[in-house]
């Protein structure tokens, strides 16, 4: 983590975990793509 690293101030660690929540998706494709038998690996767990 690149800011708290750099020294970044309570404010602008509290702006950049905003701003990566605000990017996440809200749901996952698993249901669409599903594939059994995958393993967790394959799906990033």
């Amino acid at each position: 983590m690149k800011p708290l690293r750099a020294g970044a101030s309570n404010e602008e660690l509290q702006q950049f975990f905003l701003d990566v929540v605000d990017r996440k998706p809200e749901q996952h494709d698993f249901r669409d793509n599903y594939k059994p038998g995958r393993k967790m690996i394959a799906i990033g767990g």
